[in-house]
């Protein structure tokens, strides 16, 4: 029997939407922001590094305000002409500073690939700038180094090398920055905290605090805890959450789970800021106390659905699925309770679950319903799109 046209739309359609959930499926394993990082998250160096040309550049002497290139400092060939405008307050330190130039670069695979200016060098920076386009290829072999590399210039007096370094290091994993914390004097780290003009970079220094075996660092971090518990601070709770279960581990979590997971007053932002803390040692902190963090990940899918796309990301990387059952039927007892990026999520997290050859001894005993349910549910939106257009094609007009 030949196909009618509209059972060929029907089928394009059916292929169209598939493709599309397959997509999006495979498009959602995004990891979780790094506690400690701050705004913005693009360094100096992420700037030197994939420039095609990196260039030095002062005001031309025959075009007042307008920059121009001195000397190139990478690319090969002849550079796209620098011809940008230089700002009143530029000009003058320029002028006072003849040792002093513009950084520019030029990445071509910008949308719209132009020079622009990125820093201006000193006699801090300078050497640095270089080192960075020297030292890059040994990063791309071992990126461990990169960090390991800047952490001597935290809190630097050259305000251009202190953000450089701190966002490099602020970025890293928690192993690295754990183990970074022996190269900066617990007294800065002490003395950065102290410094309340600079909150917002805070969340670094109170990671880097919790490597202290000082009694009075460590008395600090349970303080803040407990005072953010008390008074629903939100501000830094997941670097102190972080630092509290790094020094105090499962007398953290106890804590952290009366007063937030079982606590049914939280705000869901109390909430996001434990769950990262958690998220941050089960990947790469304190692994050992995964199993303990899963359960309390089972106990605020009960209470918070909300959160279980954030909480199966997790579990994804991590090869875990002991909450395969509960993802299954938080999906269908309150599908409202997700957006379409949040119900692709959890049903990815099934699927993966389903297709695993090791299953995790949380998972059903009935693995045959278990791939009926997970079925069922990546294939139903598609059916429901499917009838809505046939019913629409049958209602047109001829």
């Amino acid at each position: 029997m030949a196909a009618t046209p509209s059972s060929l739309r029907s089928r394009n359609h059916f292929g169209l939407l598939l493709t599309l959930a397959l997509q999006l499926l495979s498009a959602l394993s995004i990891g979780a922001c790094q506690i400690c990082l701050p705004f913005p998250t693009r360094s100096l160096a992420d700037d030197l590094i994939e420039a095609d040309y990196v260039a030095l550049a002062r005001e031309n002497p025959d075009q007042p305000f307008i920059l121009a290139a001195t000397r190139l400092l990478k690319g090969e060939g002849n550079p796209p002409p620098l011809s940008l405008f230089l700002d009143s307050q530029s000009r003058r330190q320029l002028a006072s500073y003849p040792n002093k130039s513009v950084v520019c670069v030029y990445l071509s695979k910008e949308p719209t690939p132009e020079w622009r200016r990125v820093a201006i060098d000193g006699p801090e920076l300078k050497p640095i700038i270089a080192e960075i386009l020297q030292r890059t290829p040994d990063w791309e072999k071992a990126p461990s180094e990169r960090p390991r590399f800047f952490s001597p210039y935290l809190g630097s007096d050259d305000p251009q090398l202190a953000t450089l370094a701190h966002l490099e290091i602020a970025r890293a994993p928690y192993s690295e920055i754990k183990a970074l914390a022996s190269s900066i004097p617990v007294e800065d780290i002490r003395g950065f905290l102290g410094n309340f003009r600079l909150t917002e970079w805070h969340a670094l220094y109170i990671l880097l605090l919790a490597q202290s075996d000082h009694p009075e660092d460590q008395e600090r971090i349970k303080e803040a805890a407990a005072s953010r518990a008390k008074f629903s601070f939100s501000s830094h709770t997941a670097a102190w959450a972080t630092a509290y279960i790094e020094i105090a581990e499962e007398e953290a979590l106890s804590f952290f789970n009366d007063n937030y997971i079982e606590n049914g007053n939280r705000s869901e932002e109390e909430l996001r800021a434990v769950l990262a803390a958690y998220s941050v040692h089960g990947a790469n902190g304190h692994t050992h106390l995964r199993d303990l963090i899963i359960d309390s990940f089972r106990k605020l899918a009960s209470s918070h659905p909300e959160l279980l796309p954030a909480i199966t990301l997790d579990l994804k990387k991590w090869q875990r699925w002991d909450l395969t059952e509960t993802v299954s039927q938080i999906l269908i007892s309150e599908p409202e309770t997700f957006d379409l990026e949040g119900t692709l999520q959890l049903r990815s997290y099934l699927r993966d679950a389903n297709s695993t050859k090791v299953p995790s001894p949380h998972i059903s005993k009935s693995p045959a319903t278990l791939a009926w349910i997970i079925g069922g549910l990546l294939i139903l939106p598609l059916l429901i799109k499917l009838v809505g257009y046939n019913r629409s094609a049958a209602d047109a007009p001829p």
